[in-house]
């Protein structure tokens, strides 16, 4: 009896040796740390403004995906991105580089970022961990030209993605100016504000930097009186003005004046169907006037006897308003594309160029949500050529009408050059989308030599906003970033390059010029890890390098963004100081 109590108590003890020590169970393996790389400086905020704390988890907003037959809907990149895959992640965390997580299937990276995308939890973490790790920045390092990398990628004969300088359209190996290569000295960001804060409005819509960078405009769309609202920045004040009742819609397109005294907009013809008018406002005065009125308002269909104006323009040149017009054909369907003038104290429109023959009779489309750059068409800073992106409405993936036109103003007799197609726009996305990019914005560089169009692939799991530069003299397309060369959707995801950085760091939510318009500044905010990359224009054969590490997990509040003279950079919710 005794004996066997003994056994007893031995087995009870080496069972709580057992359970004390783990027993059998396997130790969970760490995700490794990710590659210390070239960092950049952080830029602290404002001391008047309080830092925003990061979320652990960042609140998920929908994503609206266009339809493969629809142009005119909204292509919304919202601020989340879905990750599924094999397995299904089941722990949110925040990944820097010394993290370590206790399953390699159990890990995924805080996500504030702006479409659903699809990813192993695995693939991302590790991908987020890299990218931590690159964007981390110290207040005694900068970004060298040795993070740069170049711009396309090749297979390998192991299945490798590495770097090339060799574009779908044009070769930058070729050798590029002299200048290109100063113009993509890393800026520096020298205060970091999320607008939000600075103007004490929640929701503002189409937020703009004045060209002086004295005021910023938007409008308050969750408001019934649809105000358009200035904040002055010397006085940190801000006065919102009610449209009068004959306009019919919510300010669109808010376009400054070269002198920064007067903002031109419109309503919306397309998604909400209301005759537009091109009307200005008088900042300092606080008044509208229409200088198009036709005496039509509100919606159009089945009216007659009116002109749609939209789209204003202001030529930097001779402060005149360039816009277009279209006259519907209700028995054909069709409309007039015809760029007309006007100063901006009104008077008689004239026309300057019907470009209905060569580029289509439609309205020049663009989506009344997403506004990339300058917008869909604008005037280059010597006012004598205009860019315009075409889309066919009846046919927008294939017409051989669609893509970039460029029209000489100084001659009448002109013919329209078409610099980029439809084609030519998918020749730096991704093989394995199943959406195709659609020109969806474009800038003038400031020397006038060149166009940055954006087009974006709206993939559920992969979306895409790819940019091109286009050498407007030899109608040369070089790709920014080219991702023809990405196998599939894991590499695009997981494959990080010498910058540390995975490919889909390169496609942006949005993205501006800068203050001296000769780089593009592009703002992501995937798996967590806000921030923002530099190119330089024209491009130098070498990727965008990582400038900026984000203070604050970004609020979105749209694509518009805008730069102003004085250094300031509004894009992505946050508004930054800059020195070039």
């Amino acid at each position: 009896m005794q004996r066997s109590v003994s056994i007893l108590v031995s087995l009870s003890v080496i069972c709580l040796l057992m359970a004390a020590c783990g027993g059998n169970e396997p130790t969970p393996t760490p995700v490794p740390a990710a590659a210390t790389a070239t960092a950049v400086p952080t830029i602290a905020a404002e001391p008047t403004e309080a830092p925003a704390e990061t979320p652990a988890e960042a609140p998920a907003a929908s994503s609206e995906v266009t339809s493969t037959e629809s142009v005119t809907s909204s292509t919304e990149m919202s601020s989340t991105e879905e990750m599924s895959g094999t397995e299904e992640a089941t722990a949110t965390t925040e990944m820097t580089s010394t993290e370590e997580a206790g399953s390699t299937e159990e890990v995924t990276a805080t996500t504030a970022t702006t479409s659903t995308e699809e990813a192993t939890p695995t693939e991302e973490a590790t991908a987020t961990a890299e990218m931590t790790s690159t964007m981390e920045m110290t207040s005694t390092e900068e970004a060298t030209p040795t993070e740069e990398v170049t711009t396309s990628t090749e297979m390998t004969s192991t299945g490798e993605v590495t770097a090339t300088s060799e574009t779908t359209t044009t070769s930058s190996s070729e050798s590029a100016p002299e200048t290109a290569a100063a113009s993509n000295t890393p800026i520096k960001v020298l205060t970091d504000r999320q607008v939000t804060d600075v103007i004490n409005e929640n929701y503002p819509y189409f937020t703009t930097l004045s060209p002086d960078g004295s005021a910023i405009v938007y409008t308050t769309q969750d408001r019934k009186d649809r105000s358009l609202c200035i904040y002055t920045f010397a006085s940190a004040d801000v006065v919102c003005t009610t449209p009068p009742e004959e306009f019919e819609d919510y300010p669109y397109a808010l376009q400054w004046s070269p002198d920064s005294k007067l903002i031109a907009f419109t309503e919306n013809p397309l998604t909400l169907g209301n005759e537009s008018d091109i009307w200005v406002f008088d900042v300092a005065a606080g008044t509208f006037t229409d200088i198009t009125d036709d005496g039509v308002n509100g919606y159009y269909r089945g009216e007659t006897g009116f002109a749609l104006d939209y789209l204003p323009m202001w030529n930097k040149a001779d402060g005149m308003i360039y816009f277009w017009r279209s006259v519907p054909d209700n028995a054909t369907l069709t409309t007039t594309r015809v760029l007309m003038k006007i100063d901006s104290a009104g008077g008689e429109p004239v026309e300057v160029r019907d470009l209905s023959k060569e580029t289509g009779q439609a309205l020049v489309m663009f989506d009344s949500e997403d506004y990339y750059l300058d917008g869909v068409s604008d005037l280059n800073p010597q006012g004598n050529k205009i860019a315009v992106l075409v889309t066919d409405p009846a046919d927008p993936y294939n017409s051989p009408l669609n893509g970039l036109w460029l029209v000489d103003l100084t001659s009448a007799d002109s013919t329209p050059q078409q610099l980029l197609t439809i084609e030519q726009f998918q020749s730096a996305s991704a093989p394995f989308q199943t959406m195709p990019a659609m020109p969806v914005g474009l800038s003038w560089t400031g020397d006038g030599k060149g166009v940055v169009a954006a087009a974006f692939s709206n993939d559920t799991h992969s979306p895409l906003l790819i940019f091109y530069y286009i050498d407007v003299e030899s109608g040369k397309v070089t790709p920014i970033v080219d991702f023809s060369q990405v196998p599939d959707y894991e590499t695009l995801y997981t494959q990080v390059d010498e910058a540390g950085l995975p490919m889909r760091y390169y496609a942006p939510w949005t993205a501006v010029l800068s203050p001296n318009r000769d780089k593009l500044l592009m703002y992501n905010d995937l798996g967590g890890v806000p921030g923002m990359l530099q190119a330089s224009l024209p491009p130098d054969g070498s990727k965008p390098v990582a400038v900026y590490k984000g203070e604050y997990s970004s609020t979105g509040l749209g694509t518009r963004a805008s730069s102003s003279s004085d250094g300031k950079v509004l894009i992505y919710g946050e508004l930054l100081t800059v020195e070039e």
